[in-house]
């Protein structure tokens, strides 16, 4: 809801960030936990918090219970809320990059009360030092899918290249190398395109290397 603040000026706001998983695939959804707690004493109004998408990162979806969530500007604009209350963000993205870590730094920007533990907007060098800010870091899935499989097998990216390009449909050889402590003697390798669409499966064996 919007109100005006109801009386006082002093509103501790305290921000946490969290994602489901700390690993994350190319071209899988990746959603980002803001809550945002107003320890009080007063109420507060007039709250926005950076949310921004990490380079290489897309919208997909948002979803808040106070306020609104901004893409042009990437920001939570909260509004309104109460000492006591708690608000939160999900934040998803879809990521159009790997194999690097992705930094996350959020933190509240402005408030219309001081707030005794911090200060709105104040960051320079994107580090979480005070309550009102937060970070979340992931990393690439080396094993894909999300976890680790039992046999500890690993699959690098498959490396697809054309041998023909007429005529159409044009012809693809697709390589596959297992990294792991053992050796796979049955296993289904399925393919897909960049939109997660299956392509071709086979059966086959996998030997180390």
């Amino acid at each position: 809801p919007t109100q005006p603040p109801q009386g006082g000026v002093t509103a501790d706001l305290v921000l946490f960030a969290s994602v489901e998983n700390n690993l994350f695939d190319i071209y899988k959804d990746v959603t980002y936990h803001l809550i945002l707690v107003n320890r009080g004493p007063d109420a507060a109004a007039g709250i926005t918090v950076r949310a921004g998408l990490p380079q290489g990162f897309v919208h997909t979806s948002n979803f808040t219970t106070d306020g609104q969530y901004n893409l042009f500007f990437q920001r939570w604009e909260v509004g309104f809320l109460a000492s006591g209350d708690t608000a939160r963000l999900d934040l998803t993205l879809f990521p159009l990059v790997e194999n690097n870590l992705v930094d996350n730094f959020f933190q509240v920007l402005t408030s219309d009360q001081t707030d005794p533990t911090s200060t709105p907007g104040n960051d320079t060098d994107n580090t979480a030092n005070e309550d009102d800010e937060a970070m979340v870091t992931i990393s690439p899935n080396p094993f894909g899918g999300g976890n680790e499989p039992d046999n500890l097998m690993a699959f690098g990216k498959g490396q697809a290249v054309a041998t023909a390009i007429f005529p159409v449909p044009a012809s693809l050889s697709i390589r596959v190398q297992a990294v792991g402590y053992e050796e796979i003697p049955a296993t289904e390798i399925v393919v897909f395109d960049h939109l997660g669409r299956q392509m071709q499966s086979h059966e086959t064996a996998l030997e180390l290397g």
